[in-house]
């Protein structure tokens, strides 16, 4: 526990106390109001608030219908080839935010998009018709990124429903369309207003998106705000105590949805339609419309990967960035990857990558193994309190919590880790620890107190039946853990961001580095690769998840 309260409450105090203190981060002087004063005084602080709150609830909008569709199509339909549909939904999970904002610059820059020439060039306009640098280009990309997530909250839902209501519907008279809107939606909104909120919970968070699009745009966010007053890089000034003062706000917006959402799955029982009642699914023949539905499933996948993964390979491929053509092609080489390999920094950042990736999922599958045990097993009085400090990270979005640590270890000076990619590695444990042992928790339910009371009767201590007997029940569950972990911590862009040096470069930040430095083609190339990789690790996670659930 003492760990746990170490990783989440000092970096957030910390984090606070900055708020009233002038100057840098570990030197402390007289409190003071003023970085306060200076953050909520602007007037830009309204255009931040509108900006935040427009991108979130619109990427919600755009993603929430269409995971909502894909749910009801794979689970409650007829919908051809419902496997492979469900595996192009889930891959977008295995591209970064930063890479697919950076393909769709590609693809609908005023400038050099490849999409708007086209356009141009077919109807004969002047100008651009699409500007991916702009609020509702964000919206379209981060809505993109985020139908994934929306749609893994929702097809447990949509697969679990006892179909006896639709079919009393339809026996009715009622139709097919009516039998959906009327009774599977509303059947279904706790958990799409959930859905809803923990999605609109993701998105005020992001930074990649906004990051790459609008930072040089003046289309500022909060996440993006943070990072912007903590470098002079966009002519932010470097002022941490603005960024501390404007991180209460954001981290109180953050544990308000938080509270959101806790509150709406409170009471969900009062929906439930799953009982001791056996029944059998009955899918809803949609006749030809199936085969649109399929297309459907493909035109996401082609916006959402292939389209952002073919582009990128190409920008790999040129020296100078341009659509593709004879010409072009004429001087297309394989050169970025060559020097990719030769390069010293990417073999750094590769290491870097790799060490905080394996370092990060087994440190946070053990811990969050360990924090669930006790708080579902143990006597421990202290449990209650160690379940909250475990959720609370989720609540701290990424720039926010990199910025708390960047106190902590600079006040800590004794604690020498600041620049280093130990830092890092602590801010991955400390972000991706309430997923983890919600996770784990789960399996713990599932494995009956006899098991480990046998253990105990036999003689064993409660360490050892946990390393005996609940480890190697979990398992399964705890290798899909640490492979969402690692996934997530080598794609994880915020954090390097706000905490790198020189000597702690990981591949994320490398990408960020030669995309502001205008470098498209090695940013391609990395990009590229880290898609390759993240794409076979996803789908490992995947097996892992669907193997453990099959019977034995």
């Amino acid at each position: 526990m003492a760990l746990v309260a170490y990783l989440v409450v000092v970096p957030l105090a910390l984090l606070i106390i900055g708020g009233f203190i002038r100057g840098a981060p570990g030197t402390f002087s007289r409190l003071t109001f003023t970085n306060y004063i200076r953050a909520y005084g602007s007037p830009a602080l309204l255009e931040l608030f509108y900006n935040s709150f427009v991108f979130a609830a619109g990427s919600v909008l755009l993603a929430l219908p269409v995971a909502v569709m894909f749910a009801w199509l794979i689970e409650r339909t007829n919908t051809p080839l419902r496997t492979v549909a469900y595996a192009l939904v889930i891959a977008p999970v295995a591209m970064p935010g930063m890479l697919l904002s950076m393909a769709w610059v590609l693809l609908l820059s005023p400038n050099v998009g490849i999409i708007n020439k086209a356009t141009m060039f077919v109807f004969g306009l002047e100008n651009a018709p699409f500007n991916i640098y702009s609020l509702g280009g964000m919206i379209f990309t981060e809505g993109l990124r985020l139908v994934p997530t929306t749609f893994l909250l929702l097809v447990g839902a949509f697969r679990a429903m006892d179909p006896s209501l639709e079919e009393a519907a339809l026996v009715s008279g009622a139709t097919k369309w009516i039998t959906t809107t009327r009774v599977t939606l509303r059947i279904m909104l706790p958990a799409i207003l959930t859905a809803s909120i923990y999605v609109f919970m993701t998105a005020i968070e992001s930074f990649e998106i906004p990051g790459v699009l609008g930072l040089r745009n003046g289309i500022l966010v909060f996440s993006s705000k943070i990072y912007y007053a903590t470098t002079s890089t966009y002519g932010g000034g470097a002022n941490y105590g603005e960024a501390s003062a404007l991180s209460s706000t954001y981290l109180v917006i953050s544990i308000f949805l938080i509270y959101l959402y806790q509150r709406s799955t409170r009471h969900s029982e009062r929906f439930a339609t799953v009982t001791g009642k056996g029944y059998r699914p009955r899918l809803i023949d949609i006749g030809l419309w199936k085969y649109l539905a399929l297309a459907f499933f493909v035109g996401y996948f082609a916006l959402a990967v292939l389209l952002p993964i073919l582009i990128m390979f190409w920008a790999s491929l040129i020296p100078f960035y341009q659509a593709p053509s004879m010409e072009a092609l004429s001087v297309a080489s394989v050169a970025s990857y060559t020097d990719l390999l030769n390069d010293p920094e990417v073999t750094k950042a590769v290491m870097n990558t790799f060490r905080l990736m394996l370092g990060s999922a087994t440190i946070t599958t053990l811990l969050a193994a360990a924090a669930a045990w006790v708080v579902l097993r143990s006597n421990f009085p202290g449990r209650r309190v160690l379940e909250v400090l475990t959720f609370l990270p989720h609540a701290v979005p990424s720039v926010v919590l990199a910025l708390a640590l960047i106190y902590v270890y600079l006040t800590f000076d004794y604690l020498p880790i600041y620049g280093t990619s130990l830092i890092i590695l602590v801010g991955f444990v400390t972000t991706y620890l309430p997923f983890s042992t919600r996770t784990l928790s789960a399996s713990i339910i599932q494995i009956h107190k006899e098991l480990e009371e046998a253990g105990r009767v036999s003689g064993a201590t409660s360490v050892t039946v946990f390393n005996r007997i609940v480890i190697p029940l979990m398992l399964p569950t705890m290798a899909g853990v640490a492979i969402w972990v690692a996934v997530h911590a080598m794609r994880e862009l915020s954090m390097a961001l706000m905490l790198n040096s020189t000597s702690n470069n990981v591949i994320s930040f490398l990408i960020w580095s030669h995309w502001e430095a205008g470098d498209l083609r090695h940013a391609s190339a990395l990009g590229v690769v880290l898609i390759l990789i993240m794409l076979a690790m996803t789908f490992s996670g995947r097996y892992l998840a669907t193997r453990q659930l099959k019977p034995r």
